[in-house]
């Protein structure tokens, strides 16, 4: 992403272009790397999930089977009428506006789910993303999703991962990682809090 707009500016042109500029609701990868991210959840069911970078809510439609709450966050509003349009029905979702890091919500979710979102950050926001995190949901279930290839301007994939995961460690308790590849991309899953004493 190019230029001196804001990020909501440059993302709402974007779309405003493409209404689904990256295909996730029609290619046949999206739908096998959001099962696959489905797959990679520790747990059957959630309470609350966030969603960052939700775009038009394909994978937030998904998530939303497992959990009772899901708020899918995204910077573009263009992103996130388009959104509503397809999933505002579910009354499990509920979308909203927020440039990350400075806008991430204060709540106590069990499940946080940064797909293809964190290589649009800079080194010191996704520091700042992962300390905000590890502040108000220090017992969720955090899984990254990251492509391999290429970001234009961006940081690559497995980069912006370590970034992560290397930030929210040395914030608080993690119970487990893991980590899976995928078909050009990764999964990490980080089990944030204290392991319980019968963990093994």
């Amino acid at each position: 992403m190019t230029g001196n707009l804001p990020r909501a500016a440059r993302f709402d042109r974007l779309y405003r272009r493409d209404p689904d500029p990256w295909q996730v609701a029609t290619s046949p990868y999206e739908r096998a790397k959001y099962q696959a991210t489905l797959d990679a959840l520790p747990r059957p069911h959630y309470r609350l999930g966030i969603e960052a970078g939700c775009s038009i809510g394909a994978l937030s439609a998904r998530l939303a089977g497992r959990c009772d709450r899901l708020i899918g966050l995204d910077v573009s509003g263009v992103a996130l009428r388009l959104a509503r349009r397809h999933h505002g029905a579910d009354p499990r979702l509920r979308f909203q506006q927020a440039d990350l890091p400075r806008d991430w919500p204060g709540v106590a979710a069990d499940l946080i789910v940064l797909s293809e979102v964190l290589y649009y950050l800079g080194p010191a926001e996704i520091v700042q993303l992962a300390r905000r995190i590890a502040r108000s949901a220090p017992h969720s279930d955090c899984v990254l999703v990251n492509y391999l290839g290429p970001i234009p301007d961006g940081l690559p994939g497995a980069e912006a991962a370590a970034a992560f995961i290397d930030a929210i460690t040395g914030q608080t308790a993690v119970q487990s990682l893991d980590a899976r590849p995928g078909n050009g991309y990764r999964i990490d899953i980080i089990r944030l809090g204290t392991p319980s004493p019968d963990h093994s």
